[in-house]
């Protein structure tokens, strides 16, 4: 998942320096950073936790983790809108394109 995160950030970051400015590619990988490093805070978060040993720990481990997830997004978000306030446009598609890695994952995962 990171991985895939990873290659849309830096394939988006490209194609907005090619397209636009090297500022633009600095905002798009801001956005693709942030999910990129939420996505590795839940991992780490989640994957801490002996799932076999105590499922309920788990599980509240995973709830927490996706709870400070959305609000880490909005701080995360908000501060790299003001510091791109010319860029918003690459900063904001990059980061709902690494979102659709999620979606991918679970295409991938389809049997």
């Amino acid at each position: 998942m990171v991985l895939l995160q990873l290659a849309i950030t830096l394939t988006a970051a490209l194609a907005w320096l090619i397209a636009s400015s090297a500022r633009a590619a600095l905002a798009a990988m801001a956005g693709g950073g942030i999910s990129t490093a939420l996505s590795i805070y839940v991992a780490v978060k989640v994957f801490s936790r002996d799932a076999a040993a105590d499922p309920e720990a788990a599980l509240a481990a995973f709830y927490r983790a996706e709870a400070m997830k959305l609000v880490l997004t909005a701080v995360l978000t908000s501060l790299a809108i003001m510091g791109f306030r010319d860029h918003t446009v690459p900063l904001i598609t990059t980061l709902a394109a690494t979102l659709s890695a999620y979606w991918l994952a679970l295409l991938g995962n389809m049997d």
